[in-house]
């Protein structure tokens, strides 16, 4: 996991957060949400608590 707003340019089978979705495979503000998403883990480590990363779909 790490940042990317296109996933056809920027990826390579990762996945990417992105803030708001723009279309199949691309977004904005991928980097201030996953700077947020690794501060809550890291905290998270500190506390010695598990994470669990669960993905859906609304299709």
């Amino acid at each position: 996991i790490h940042p990317a707003n296109d996933a056809k340019k920027e990826l390579k089978g990762c996945l990417a957060p992105v803030s708001t979705l723009t279309g199949i495979g691309k977004g904005l503000k991928s980097t201030p949400l996953f700077q947020k998403i690794i501060s809550s883990c890291y905290q998270a480590f500190d506390r010695k608590e598990n994470i669990t990363l669960t993905i859906t779909s609304s299709l």
